[in-house]
């Protein structure tokens, strides 16, 4: 990060960060339900972060981390935490395009689009280090231009929604003084469609409609297979351990162990050289 634009970014603050990560992540999977990942207001802090989110320090000067609720209508899960916020953005601003990807295919599982013509990468770079311009407003040109248009309209709302997050992950309402933030969007075909403006709103969605945990579960059997080509039935497999999931606490745990317990993990093939 530039240290004149973020001073507040230091390597204490990041180190902090990432170990509130792994705090926030532990706790819900072990003691919540997985879709509590992206709708939890709940995490853990030190002084750093109260600082960050904007709210007070409930322990003792220079005390560990200790667990708080997070202002309701501002956070929402892993991604309104500061970690992913700040590894989602820019050295001086954010970045509607990375936060946009990464809800795309880490959180959804939507195929990552292809790269853009070789003859508009040079245009396409050039507007994305444009200094005079928001992220809303390069987003809007990208929404309303080709070939940009095809592409960017399936994942740049998922950007747009985290704008009011700065690249550290601090919360705003504006850009500058006057200038007010605008993150109101229309959601892809993807995610069934419909406007939201905020980042409850849009996790409540994927929530919903099992598509988060759809893509948590595929992931997961790919891993556990160690080779996605033997992920036998393909979607099929998924979903039926996915249909398993649902029925039951929707915890962590258990869709561990629907996993674990599938036709296509107990009866997959070994090829032996």
């Amino acid at each position: 990060k530039d240290p004149e634009t973020f001073p507040a970014y230091t390597l204490g603050l990041k180190n902090s960060m990432y170990a509130e990560t792994e705090r926030f992540t532990s706790n819900v999977l072990w003691n919540g339900k997985l879709n509590d990942l992206l709708t939890s207001r709940t995490t853990f802090v030190n002084e750093g972060l109260a600082a960050l989110y904007g709210i007070p320090y409930p322990g003792s000067p220079g005390g560990d981390f200790v667990q708080v609720e997070l202002p309701a209508g501002q956070r929402s899960g892993l991604l309104t935490l500061g970690s992913i916020m700040a590894t989602r953005a820019r050295t001086k601003n954010t970045s509607v395009v990375a936060r946009g990807l990464f809800v795309n295919g880490a959180v959804l599982c939507i195929p990552k689009p292809p790269p853009p013509p070789a003859a508009v990468t040079e245009q396409v770079n050039a507007q994305l280090m444009n200094e005079t311009e928001t992220e809303r407003q390069k987003a809007d040109y990208r929404g309303k231009t080709q070939p940009c248009l095809s592409c960017h309209a399936n994942f740049d709302p998922f950007g747009l929604v985290l704008e009011n997050y700065d690249g550290i992950g601090r919360y705003r309402a504006e850009y500058a003084p006057g200038v007010a933030i605008d993150t109101t969007t229309k959601l892809p075909d993807s995610v069934g469609g419909g406007d939201v403006q905020t980042v409850a709103e849009l996790v409540a969605k994927v929530t919903a409609s099992g598509t988060f945990s759809s893509c948590i579960t595929a992931n997961l059997m790919k891993y556990t297979l160690t080779d996605a080509s033997l992920l036998e039935y393909g979607d099929c497999g998924i979903k039926q351990t996915h249909d398993q999931f649902l029925q039951g606490g929707q915890s962590f745990s258990e869709l561990m162990r629907s996993v674990l317990t599938s036709r296509t993990v107990t009866t997959r093939s070994v090829v032996k050289e």
